[in-house]
């Protein structure tokens, strides 16, 4: 999932509110032709409206009718996530706990896992209710997307543990805090997936996220040179941040290179037969360099470039 947008149930590209239906091919085809198309998508049902009245978050899912567009976007090729907001606590209850009744409910809807909301990690008790449900009426567990990445803003050892049932999660741009991704600038060194780096399997799949920024192409190439994902979020709320010709054009060319390198397996983690960054192979001074390090007929090195800045040298503009 190398490209995944978040957008609300009722945006107008993927809702026609005069017909009242869905309109996923029009949607689609609209990012297709500014970007490139998505992989997955991260479907957003709750507030503003969560909180007007007894009807908690699940509730809301069902009267959008996500299971109906859910369908039509995975025959579609398109992966679906809701959003779980775990701050919804003065509306009405489900039967079980939400870890219990988002593994019931969200198979039922089409829907493939959620993004936690303020989440720092998934508890393990929202694994194990999905591995159960799992294995009780077949299927796939569901998928897990913590807006903290899946560890504590200290980066606390024990808290890595998440690792091991958190296949995604999302990596804030410039944020050095609350979300300590390695992620947070693109100055003159990319920084480094430290979610990715540290998962055992080597599956891991962050989001680089900027939801407010205008320019993108910092966060894009950010992606691309540590192999991983980005969400492409430009209904914010209501507020419109899209993006600008020249960043779409860019998104579509590196997501192009990332399916490919993904489908060949050759983006897998950082270890020796992964996905290298920084790697020490080939010294340019303008030049940070990633690579793909696994045994192949062909070999390559994934080029990410850094503009230097000007300086003015005795009137005289010199590139540095």
């Amino acid at each position: 999932s190398i490209v995944q947008p978040q957008v609300h149930i009722y945006d107008r590209f993927l809702w026609d509110d005069v017909r009242g239906q869905f309109t996923v091919d029009r949607w689609l085809q609209d990012l297709k032709q500014r970007y490139g198309g998505i992989d997955s998508v991260l479907l957003w049902a709750g507030y503003p409206n969560l909180g007007v009245d007894e009807r908690n978050q699940l509730d809301l899912l069902r009267l959008a009718d996500v299971q109906n567009v859910s369908a039509q976007l995975r025959v579609r090729g398109v992966h679906v996530l809701i959003g779980y907001n775990p701050w919804d606590q003065a509306t009405r209850r489900e039967p079980t706990d939400d870890a219990v009744a988002l593994a019931r409910n969200l198979p039922v809807m089409n829907v493939e896992g959620f993004n936690g909301d303020t989440m720092p990690g998934i508890p393990r008790d929202f694994w194990s209710a999905t591995r159960e449900e799992a294995e009780q009426r077949g299927g796939s567990p569901l998928v897990f997307e913590p807006e903290g990445g899946g560890y504590k803003p200290e980066f606390e050892l024990p808290a890595l543990g998440g690792f091991n049932w958190t296949a995604t999660g999302w990596g804030y741009f410039q944020e050095t805090v609350l979300y300590p991704s390695g992620l947070h600038q693109y100055l003159k060194v990319p920084g480094v997936d430290r979610a990715k780096w540290m998962s055992l399997t080597g599956m891991r799949m962050t989001h680089v996220c900027d939801r407010w920024q205008k320019q993108r192409s910092d966060a894009i190439l950010l992606a691309f040179f540590n192999g991983i994902g980005y969400e492409s979020w430009e209904n914010v709320w209501g507020i419109w941040n899209g993006f600008n010709p020249r960043d779409g054009e860019l998104l579509r060319r590196a997501a192009t290179l990332l399916r490919w390198s993904s489908s060949s397996n050759l983006t897998r983690g950082y270890k020796r037969d992964g996905w290298r960054p920084h790697t020490p192979e080939v010294e340019l001074s303008l030049i940070h360099i990633s690579e793909p390090t696994r045994l192949l007929s062909i070999s390559y090195a994934v080029f990410c470039l850094k503009k230097k800045k000007r300086k003015q040298m005795g009137g005289m503009q010199k590139q540095k």
